[in-house]
């Protein structure tokens, strides 16, 4: 990592990016969505949204595990960057991120019905 961060701000965050995902899968979860959030930021100072969306969204998956509110706010954030920016399939699973989340962290005011079904209907359409 020392080589790529010298080398550019991307090339750090991109390797940030594989490190989280390695850190996830080892359990370490707290530093994995710490290196996250971290990398979303440094791809929106990079002006690559698209890339900052998926930080978000990988971001709002490893929280639904324990955090269901952080989760369903990480996942709200990405489903509208994706949204703005045209990706309809990103933002269809950022968005079944977001109703499992909110299910999760107020399961005595669940979504509506209708948000499943539009999101469903999406995820179809995105190929999922």
């Amino acid at each position: 990592r020392p080589t790529l961060a010298a080398t550019s701000d991307l090339a750090a965050a991109i390797s940030d990016l594989d490190r989280a995902e390695v850190l996830r899968d080892a359990g370490l979860t707290t530093e994995a969505e710490e290196l996250l959030g971290t990398v979303a930021v440094q791809f929106g100072a990079q002006r690559m949204r698209q890339a900052r969306g998926e930080a978000e969204f990988h971001l709002a998956r490893s929280l639904l595990r324990h955090d269901a509110a952080a989760a369903e706010r990480a996942a709200a954030t990405a489903s509208r960057r994706f949204a703005t920016l045209g990706s309809e399939g990103w933002a269809a699973r950022a968005e079944a991120v977001r109703l499992e989340a909110r299910l999760r962290a107020h399961p005595t005011r669940p979504p509506a019905a209708a948000d499943f079904t539009r999101t469903a209907a999406a995820l179809t359409r995105g190929g999922f």
